[in-house]
């Protein structure tokens, strides 16, 4: 198994696909892929103000509240509310309208090409193992302090709001006193 630690620092601001605001992608794979043509992507993006959610079409998305208190998301057809902590998975073709509570979240963003990628699961967790087949990924992030992370290759030290990417086969283990947000990825099918 290999685990890739990607500091806070390393992340990298972008404008949002629609110009709208600022996202600061952790991850995007294959390595040198951009906004039109990841498999995979993670980011951490504030929604500082209500406005739409860049349209990513092929693209299913997850994402998970973790700074605010409370996001709107209209779909037009309906909404749905997210308090801190909490999980919404959608197609990203929609385009939903943010309403974040008075004075702005935090998201973090998991996509995925349908066909390509599946989202298994995307959720904040106490879970202390997790095991990845040959062909899985596995992202952490410490959403909520600092965890280390142990696997073959030795520890390594997540500090709040640093990430992880992990490439199967094998096991890594969660230490420290807080959750973190964990995604598991497998192919996708068509």
């Amino acid at each position: 198994m290999r685990l890739r630690h990607i500091p806070r620092s390393a992340f990298t601001a972008r404008p949002w696909k629609n110009g709208a605001g600022t996202t600061h992608d952790i991850a995007l794979l294959p390595e040198g892929a951009g906004h039109h043509d990841f498999d995979l992507r993670l980011a951490l993006s504030p929604i500082p103000a209500p406005g739409p959610f860049s349209a990513f079409p092929g693209i299913d998305r997850v994402i998970t509240l973790v700074r605010g208190d409370a996001l709107t998301l209209d779909f037009g057809d309906g909404q749905k509310h997210l308090q801190k902590g909490q999980s919404l998975r959608f197609d990203s073709a929609l385009s939903p309208h943010g309403i974040p509570a008075p004075g702005g979240v935090e998201v973090i963003n998991v996509m995925a090409r349908r066909g390509v990628w599946r989202i298994r699961s995307c959720a904040i967790t106490d879970t202390r193992r997790h095991s990845l087949t040959e062909a899985m990924r596995l992202f952490i992030v410490a959403t909520h302090g600092a965890v280390t992370l142990s696997g073959p290759q030795g520890e390594t030290s997540l500090a709040p709001f640093d990430a992880a990417l992990c490439d199967g086969p094998g096991e890594v283990g969660m230490t420290g006193d807080t959750p973190a947000l964990v995604a598991y990825l497998e192919p996708g099918t068509d």
